[in-house]
């Protein structure tokens, strides 16, 4: 009865975010974002699953603490990483698309990097000490609510409907006011079960009376993955609002579903520790994330000019003007390379020598 308390907040908190998802629209785009996309999805599910992976050795972290933040680390990302994107303007119609793929992977990089990594840091050691049941029990609750939740979103239609024989399109009120829904059913699930975690955690180890090391470990998989899928990013010749979207999308995990697959893997004292480690991670991603948001806003990274003000920052709506100029830079110095390699003299021929 209790497990089912727990996998009721984590069915509605996957099947809102997956039903939120416009799959016909992100088909329809998927040219647009596909280098973004691919750079975004491999810093999420194979970066990130990894240097989780190096903390749990690097710090030996037990069972408890080390198998809860490989569940962290290997959880696809949810809207509130499109709401970080649309706040501070970075791109946001790529935060959407990544956040749309990720969600739809899932379905098999979430078991498939739990056992790769799992079975890497601990081996046998961890058959001992966790309840797989639990964990495959969670594993089949997310899965079933991403496709039955993906379901539901394609059955609604998609967001955006073609107006008579216009190339033009227009909001769909019925596909838009059912995916509002349902991420606000999403949302308000997820902050159920982080204060069913807090209140666990605030039982016998509380999230603030942890050792050191605990919070180092925790944290570092998101400032780490922040700065080297920035670099990939940058590797990848994306634009740099495209580039802070992909470490955002990178870094922002799901602390709701490491929740319950923790509340149902273990028992008693060790549950209360293990809560502790999605708990702090969600605080780590809320601060970091935002401190790197401003930080790239200002170093002109953003689609929002660095110079403007702070409320127009958060206000107002940069996304085309703010993308019109970045495409239009990018056209610019396309021209200017053309012009300068146009510009540059033949070689002479051996005739003129």
């Amino acid at each position: 009865m209790q497990q089912i308390a727990y996998f009721v907040p984590l069915f509605l908190l996957v099947f809102g975010l997956s039903a939120s998802v416009d799959v016909r629209q992100a088909w329809v785009e998927r040219k647009r974002f596909g280098r973004g996309v691919v750079c975004g999805l491999l810093c999420q599910f194979v970066l990130l699953p990894f240097l989780g992976f190096c903390v749990v050795k690097i710090f030996d972290l037990g069972e408890v603490y080390g198998v809860t933040l490989l569940v962290v680390t290997s959880s696809p990302g949810g809207s509130y990483s499109n709401w970080w994107c649309s706040l501070l303007n970075a791109d946001l119609a790529l935060s959407v698309a990544m956040t749309t793929a990720s969600t739809i992977l899932s379905l098999g990089l979430l078991p498939l990097n739990l056992i790769i990594w799992v079975t890497a840091a601990y081996g046998t050691r961890a058959d001992r000490h966790l309840r797989w049941s639990g964990l495959f029990l969670s594993i089949g609750v997310v899965l079933a609510a991403i496709l039955l939740g993906l379901a539901a979103g394609v059955a609604f239609g998609s967001s955006e409907e073609q107006v008579g024989d216009s190339p033009r399109k227009q909001k769909s009120s019925k596909g838009a006011k059912a995916r509002a829904f349902f991420n606000a059913l999403g949302q308000l699930s997820g902050v159920a079960l982080i204060a069913v975690a807090f209140l666990v955690s605030s039982r016998d180890e509380p999230v603030w009376d942890k050792h050191a090391g605990f919070y180092v470990a925790v944290a570092l998989p998101c400032l780490v993955g922040l700065a080297l899928s920035t670099f990939l990013a940058a590797a990848a010749s994306l634009t740099k609002p495209a580039r802070a979207t992909v470490a955002v999308e990178c870094a922002y995990q799901n602390p709701g579903i490491a929740t319950v697959v923790a509340l149902s893997m273990f028992d008693g004292d060790k549950a209360s520790r293990a809560v502790g480690v999605p708990l702090y991670y969600g605080f780590i991603e809320a601060v970091f994330i935002g401190v790197y948001l401003v930080a790239m806003w200002k170093a002109g990274w953003l689609l929002a000019p660095p110079d403007a003000s702070v409320h127009s920052v958060l206000l107002w709506n940069w996304q085309e003007k703010g993308r019109e100029d970045v495409e239009g830079d990018a056209e610019s110095a396309a021209t200017e390379s053309a012009v300068v390699v146009d510009e540059t003299p033949p070689p002479s021929s051996r005739d003129d020598t």
